[in-house]
């Protein structure tokens, strides 16, 4: 299933950053969640149905530490553009029949620690950290509602700069609210 069906845009940017070679140590206290316990979790996650999405994006808040006010600016700007065009897209019967389980799988054999995956019916809250080639591991959280014929997400994105000093770390905010809009075209 392509990432895009259920996290339409930011999850393509989140999970870009999971590569494929083991995974770091989470950080904190935080126990990382098997494979088994992601597949099993993913089991108990609504599908959506098939059909043809909507889906608007919105960039809550960017930030890049000792970026200038101005470049700041125009990094948030093209960000938001790029955003708020929106995209549609085909869920096929077939990969909504794979449902979540399917991507969460993915996460967890990339380059990816998952952390924390609740699912209480449609509310999902994540909490994983994925590994960059050579870099630091960024924090990813996902929060929010996923059911049959739509979702709304709110995802946080805390990534390490390269060549940065210190811990300096380029963080994004966005909401993802994705509707079915009929039978696809």
């Amino acid at each position: 299933m392509r990432l895009v069906h259920l996290f339409p845009i930011a999850a393509a940017i989140a999970l870009s950053a999971c590569g494929s070679s083991d995974s770091g140590e989470a950080a904190g206290d935080a126990k990382p969640m098997s494979k088994d316990e992601v597949s099993a979790k993913a089991g108990s996650m609504i599908h959506q149905k098939p059909g043809q999405y909507e889906t608007q994006a919105e960039l809550i808040d960017f930030t890049i530490p000792g970026m200038s006010d101005e470049r700041a600016k125009q990094m948030k700007g093209m960000f938001a553009g790029a955003l708020e065009k929106g995209n549609n897209y085909c869920l096929t019967k077939e990969d909504a029949d794979k449902g979540p389980e399917q991507m969460l799988q993915q996460i967890a054999e990339a380059d990816c620690t998952v952390n924390q995956l609740d699912v209480q019916g449609a509310k999902i809250n994540a909490d994983m950290q994925c590994n960059a080639a050579g870099d630091k591991p960024g924090d990813f959280k996902i929060s929010g509602t996923l059911e049959e014929e739509g979702s709304d997400l709110t995802m946080q994105i805390a990534q390490p700069i390269p060549n940065m000093p210190g811990d300096a770390k380029m963080t994004m905010k966005l909401r993802m609210k994705s509707r079915r809009i009929g039978d696809c075209t």
